[in-house]
């Protein structure tokens, strides 16, 4: 193998490519290193500015190569102007197409410019379909990301202004419960104070009432509190959704004895969830309390838990005549009521049982629906299976 190398090198064919090659990749180290260091001064420059210097350094390395190995070999002055006139042209037309392909990045570049400033000044428009996508990948990428951003930021607007709306709601329907109880409150106060109660007896009966149902209040709005703060108390205990029907009925019977309303259930022993045992019971209750509420004397509340794929469904069906249907969507907002002629007083609260029973169920991974039946409505809770 070593004895190859002088025969090569003797080679004067071999010599000239040497020095051909070497005199081209000098000329176009030449126009790299003066291109390197007006980079330095560039880098504040326009995209523009810069392209252009990419495609002109370029297209004269290339040049300056040819150019320099052409000087140094051995032609004839005409030979050397033919090949000079070559490159000149041959550079010529290289610079104005890669300025031409340039000018197509610009033109990208100043759409997601574009985009950009457009979606900044309105985050919660829609954002536009674009006619077709850009020319270049990269730039097309985060157009892409871009609108993706603008649409998150708009589904979050919407949200918070949702959230706004359902907070003013709230204090507005809290502040109006709040005046009934308390006005109570303080006429019986005063009758007591005034000596107008011979037997204060029924006047701290009722008096216990107003605090309870305010007490009750106070609970359901920290409660709600915590779950829409995402600080609700995740336990992991397997439960049986037989005992958790069943012991719902239990609590949930006198009340429904007072209102002359029948009250039943099933559910199948081996049927299991995971959770929370509290917050679980707290949440089948209150939509077992609703459906009893609302359920007129001589009506029927059942509770009926199943399988359902991966899931298990816990449906709380009644009598009470439906819901309209354009409330149906709404029933689950913090304050919403619905009619105020089927509040039937007090003892419905303040609106923010089925919004915890929402609040629970998310928190556990699952889902709550609503939905009018033959002669009622039905309220639907989806846990997964334990």
């Amino acid at each position: 193998m070593l004895s190859a190398y002088p025969s090569v090198l003797a080679d004067p064919l071999a010599n000239t490519y040497v020095c051909v090659a070497a005199y081209s990749a000098l000329g176009a180290a030449a126009v790299a290193l003066v291109s390197l260091a007006g980079s330095r001064l560039a880098r504040r420059l326009s995209l523009r500015a810069n392209l252009a210097l990419v495609v002109l350094t370029t297209v004269l390395a290339v040049v300056a190569g040819t150019a320099f190995a052409v000087h140094k070999m051995v032609l004839t002055p005409q030979q050397m102007r033919v090949v000079l006139v070559v490159c000149a042209v041959s550079g010529l037309v290289a610079a104005l197409v890669g300025l031409v392909l340039a000018h197509g990045v610009l033109l990208d570049a100043r759409r997601v410019r574009e985009l950009a400033a457009a979606l900044a000044e309105a985050p919660q428009r829609r954002v536009p379909e674009r006619a077709r996508p850009l020319r270049t990948k990269e730039l097309e990428q985060i157009a892409g990301e871009l609108e993706q951003s603008a649409r998150r930021l708009g589904e979050a607007a919407a949200r918070e202004r949702a959230l706004e709306a359902a907070r003013r709601d709230l204090v507005a329907s809290v502040s109006h419960d709040l005046r009934t109880p308390l006005a109570g409150l303080r006429a019986l106060v005063e009758a007591l104070e005034d000596g107008l109660a011979e037997d204060p007896t029924p006047y701290v009966k009722s008096m216990r009432v107003e605090v309870d149902w305010l007490s009750r209040m106070v609970a359901d709005l920290f409660e709600l509190s915590r779950l829409q703060a995402g600080r609700t108390a995740r336990r992991t205990d397997s439960l049986p959704v037989h005992d958790l029907v069943s012991d719902t009925i239990a609590s949930a019977q006198p009340m429904a004895q007072a209102l002359d309303v029948s009250l039943a259930g099933s559910a199948p022993p081996s049927l299991m969830v995971t959770g929370d045992a509290a917050a679980l019971m707290r949440a089948l209750a209150n939509l077992v309390a609703n459906a009893v509420r609302y359920t007129p004397a001589g009506g029927r509340v059942f509770v009926e838990a199943e399988q359902r794929g991966e899931t298990a469904a816990i449906s709380v069906s009644d009598t009470c005549g439906g819901i309209p249907a354009a409330h149906l969507p709404r029933v689950f907002d913090v304050g919403f009521r619905g009619d105020p002629a089927r509040t039937p007083g007090a003892d419905a609260g303040a609106g923010l049982g089925l919004a915890i029973v929402k609040g629970i169920a998310e928190a556990h991974g699952g889902t709550v629906s609503a939905a009018n039946a033959a002669d009622g409505c039905c309220f639907t809770l989806l846990l997964p299976l334990g």
